[in-house]
């Protein structure tokens, strides 16, 4: 990037800090801003990925439209497979018989007004999945309807069995080019979006943007830019408003008051709105027919589902594509509800029931299934590019995963149901141990006395009753043995204070978390 680009993206982030800041710190409730449907999307060529092949994925935002089903559609010049919402005809992302796919994400700074007669997104990726065998094709209908128009402010993502790969910023009457191929837009090969533009200049979601770049940034240096990786890492990454990740389980609170383990995600790629997620794995382009992409495709929040693949050549199993909705779409939002269950919190998940510490949670669970879905898949797909498999073959490897997949959720849901609430820090055998402060209520200063049987570095914030940082104790590292800290509040006014103490090892691990009470009177 220019300097000026870095330096923009920079005050993006720092903007997006104090405004996390606010919310957090009670002023605005922590809440979802609104529900439009903000995905994180991306496309790379076959110069950026393990093996050559391109990819396009996409994460769905959309808390408004939760049930997603995967559909075949036979009715176009071109059959293909798409996610839906469930009943619904418009296609959200897909991939037809000539290898070609498609995906959006919404971005209203786009220039140029919206034609409100025109095709709109899922019109148009249905239409295009139906009628387009190239990205060429694809830039050949926006030139045919920019006259026209289109009810549309989106960034679309292409790709094809050519190795073409691009993403197109489209407005009612315009639309704008960012070809992956292109070396004097990006020698790295691959183009990311999420819910801003380049061409408008808006900012909304650069948090997601900036994790998506390093993500993407850290598989393509390390040459693991795969449907895998970005299934694994990307699409069920968390991390917080300066685009930090967060590690899972987290170890602490999100602020001194919230519950233990559960961060507020709703800025993170796989967000609280999160409904479905997609990995296309295109073909070579010789030799390999479009018909072998792989749609890679997990319904539900993506934390709590599983990846199944999917081909162009026929019916989705039926626990994807049911009568009204997708089975394995129930099973995730039953299992979303045990993760999201803080009432009043919507955006807040519980992460020691993803991974608990011990070895256990919902994903040591699920993710070796998924494993083993992958790792056999992709040995089929070796023998499947030089064989070509009947579709029968293809739509009975489908059905057999699908239905693992479910019987697996249904396993998840069923530990689920078993478990607590996390509230309380896990008990950690006496590496600190934090005694009472002293006096409490009191007048002038208090003292924190605590016993320590390793190195580590204390941390005692102070904070006021509206949540501001008002004074930090320690914040040091400090060697075995008793310590003791005095916080004198001659400065402050009488009142209800916060604390909350944080101990970090050497190696990072977080050992201690405790928040507690102090009343000043004077």
């Amino acid at each position: 990037m220019r300097w000026q680009e870095v330096s923009e993206l920079q005050l993006r982030k720092n903007i997006s800090f104090l405004l996390l800041t606010v919310l957090t710190l009670g002023f605005i409730p922590a809440q979802p801003l609104a529900v439009n449907p903000e995905c994180t999307i991306g496309v790379a060529a076959g110069k950026a990925t393990a093996d050559g092949r391109p990819l396009i994925w996409k994460t769905r935002d959309y808390i408004s439209s939760p049930d997603n089903e995967v559909k075949y559609n036979s009715s176009y010049n071109y059959k293909f497979i798409s996610v839906n919402n469930a009943g619904g005809s418009y296609a959200w992302m897909g991939v037809n018989e000539k290898g070609y796919a498609i995906v959006n994400s919404m971005s209203s700074d786009l220039p140029d007004s919206v034609n409100d007669g025109g095709p709109s997104n899922g019109e148009i990726m249905r239409n295009c999945l139906g009628n387009c065998a190239t990205v060429a094709d694809f830039e050949a209908y926006l030139i045919s309807t920019n006259s026209s128009g289109r009810d549309s402010k989106c960034n679309f993502g292409v790709i094809d069995s050519t190795g073409a790969a691009a993403i197109f910023e489209t407005s009612g009457y315009q639309y704008w080019k960012f070809d992956a191929n292109d070396t004097n837009l990006t020698k790295s090969g691959y183009v990311i979006r999420t819910n801003f533009s380049v061409t408008g200049g808006g900012t909304y979601s650069i948090e997601r943007f900036n994790r998506s770049t390093d993500l993407i940034g850290d598989f393509y240096s390390g040459d693991s830019l795969t449907h895998r990786s970005l299934l694994r890492h990307q699409m069920r990454d968390f991390s917080d408003s300066q685009s930090d990740p967060l590690t899972i389980p987290y170890a602490g609170t999100w602020y001194p008051t919230y519950r233990y383990g559960y961060i507020d995600n709703y800025l993170s790629i796989c967000r609280s709105t999160s409904v479905s997620a997609m990995v296309v794995q295109g073909v070579l382009p010789q030799g390999e027919p479009g018909y072998l992409s792989t749609m890679w495709t997990i319904l539900g929040q993506p934390a709590t589902s599983i990846a199944v693949p999917y081909w162009p050549v026929g019916s989705a199993p039926t626990v994807a594509d049911g009568s009204s909705q997708a089975v394995l779409c129930d099973r995730s939002r039953e299992i979303r509800a045990y993760l999201y269950d803080w009432s009043g919190y919507d955006n807040f998940i519980d992460t020691y029931k993803l991974l608990d510490g011990s070895g256990g949670g919902l994903w040591s669970i699920t993710l070796p299934v998924e494993d083993l879905i992958m790792y056999n898949t992709d040995s089929l797909m070796s023998e499947w590019r030089t064989t070509f498999p009947s579709n029968s073959q293809m739509l009975a490897i489908e059905t057999e995963y699908a239905n693992l997949a479910l019987s697996t959720l249904e396993e998840g849901l069923s530990y689920l149901a078993g478990l607590s609430t996390t509230s309380e820090p896990p008990i950690i055998a006496s590496k600190i141990k934090l005694s009472p402060n002293y006096p409490n209520p009191f007048n002038a200063a208090t003292v924190f006395p605590w016993q320590q049987l390793i190195t580590a570095r204390i941390t005692i914030n102070i904070y006021n009753i509206s949540g501001q940082l008002v004074a930090t104790a320690v914040d040091e590292i400090l060697p075995p043995g008793s310590h003791s800290i005095t916080w004198n509040s001659a400065d402050q006014p009488s009142g209800v204070y916060l604390y909350h103490v944080t101990s970090e090892t050497s190696m990072g691990e977080n050992i201690l978390h405790k928040t507690g009470k102090l009343t000043l009177i004077k």
